[in-house]
């Protein structure tokens, strides 16, 4: 998605927007008109690697922090016909990790960088395998069932099964009006569900745009 203000006057700023899991640069859809129309900037929101209509390559090296870093650089680039200028850069949940590392490691490119529930987090020296990293983010217990053949057991049963999983990550519900999947689709992404609710129910009038 790429939005540029109207009129004759160049656009006050350049915004790229980095979007998280599981959605799509259209995360941003109400954010984008705002950021263009009444701040006259323009913004940049690419589906990243392996999402949408983008590339997915099965080496999982591919899409290292460091790597994406390269590719949002390469994009900018692309889009303003150069790669002197700089960027707003923004991230929501793993987009928001990979803004920091892209900060870091292009700081020339960056001019201001914000997260979204993502805070800032140094490198590592060594690599922490998923079952450590839970014992110290217990909330990141989802991670290793979705990076298991647990999951693809699930969604692959049958459409209504992956279906079912859809909706459920997005929070949608089913003619009856319950739930988007059963227990054990469900529970692939009840802590994100519960805080988007908990996120909604403290939201006020006036609070501005958020993605969905």
């Amino acid at each position: 998605m790429l939005a540029t203000p109207l009129g004759p006057d160049a656009p006050r700023a350049t915004i790229l927007l980095v979007h998280g899991w599981p959605d799509l640069g259209m995360a941003w859809r109400y954010q984008v008109p705002y950021l263009a129309e009444k701040l006259r900037c323009r913004v940049i929101v690419p589906d990243m690697l392996g999402y949408g209509r983008t590339s997915a390559p099965a080496d999982p090296a591919a899409y290292t922090l460091r790597n994406i870093a390269a590719q949002m650089r390469a994009l900018v680039a692309h889009v303003l016909g150069t790669d002197k200028e700089t960027v707003i850069l923004g991230g929501h949940d793993w987009g928001g990790a990979a803004v920091w590392r892209i900060a870091m490691w292009c700081p020339d490119l960056v001019r201001a960088v914000f997260s979204l529930n993502v805070p800032f987090s140094p490198p590592l020296r060594r690599l922490v395998e998923g079952e450590e990293l839970v014992k110290r983010v217990p909330s990141f217990r989802y991670q290793l069932q979705l990076a298991s053949p647990e999951a693809e057991r699930i969604v692959d049963a049958s459409p209504a099964r992956l279906r079912a999983f859809i909706n459920a990550i997005y929070g949608g519900t089913v003619v009856a009006g319950g739930g988007g999947g059963s227990p054990t689709t469900t529970s692939l992404s009840s802590r994100s569900a519960r805080r988007r609710a908990s996120s909604r129910a403290r939201s006020t009038p006036g609070s501005g745009p958020r993605p969905s």
